[in-house]
């Protein structure tokens, strides 16, 4: 696991539910949410800006290389998801 972060880590969430999370390297802007549930994550880069959330849950999520500028999401439900590169 590699955490670097640009800017001091804004965390606020009020609900996490977490099974499985695996970094590879991850650079976090800021993250607020409300409820988050993760049923297994694995990112292998990863870079926030700011991400937003009103509710996300994973089934199952693996990244190769994702940059966001701005996020903000409402209601995410994904079942399985597999990116190769997204910027």
């Amino acid at each position: 696991m590699q955490l670097s972060l640009d800017k001091p880590l804004e965390l606020n969430l009020d609900c996490i539910d977490l099974d499985r999370l695996d970094f590879r390297s991850v650079s976090f802007g800021s993250i607020s949410g409300r409820s988050v549930k993760v049923g297994s994550a694995r990112a292998i880069q990863l870079e926030l800006g700011q991400l937003k959330l009103g509710q996300l849950e994973l089934g199952q999520l693996e990244l190769g290389q994702l940059k966001l500028g701005q996020l903000e999401l409402g209601q995410l439900k994904l079942g399985q998801l597999e990116l190769g590169q997204l910027g």
